[in-house]
């Protein structure tokens, strides 16, 4: 399955690291002093009463398999447990901070 010269084109030009507003970073070491900063890179994390953890992290490094997706740069996970870390027990990208947040709600009440 040969790579069409249009999606190479489209891959060479499309960012690979976005801000959490969607912008894209074309300085690695930007990505890597936003990424290393635990206050930006959190966006919601919640204790469950059954121990699980749900973790929502902005990773700014784009997740999308399909070229014509939008930048999934939010990571939204829960855990068997918080410390130490547990084993994943679900996982979902999303493309906005927004519907990682809406995402995060969801997976919190799904896993009480």
């Amino acid at each position: 399955m040969g790579e069409r010269a249009d999606d190479a084109k489209y891959m060479k030009t499309r960012a690979h690291y976005f801000r959490r507003d969607g912008t894209p970073i074309e300085d690695v070491l930007e990505w890597g002093r936003l990424f290393g900063d635990l206050d930006y890179r959190f966006v919601a994390q919640d204790t469950l009463p059954n121990g699980r953890w749900v973790a929502t992290i902005w990773e700014g490094l784009n997740q999308a398999v399909m070229p014509d997706e939008p930048p999934l740069i939010f990571e939204t996970t829960v855990f068997s447990q918080k410390k130490p870390l547990g084993h994943e027990l679900e996982q979902h990208h999303s493309a906005t901070e927004a519907e990682a947040l809406l995402v995060h709600r969801q997976m919190t009440e799904k896993w009480k």
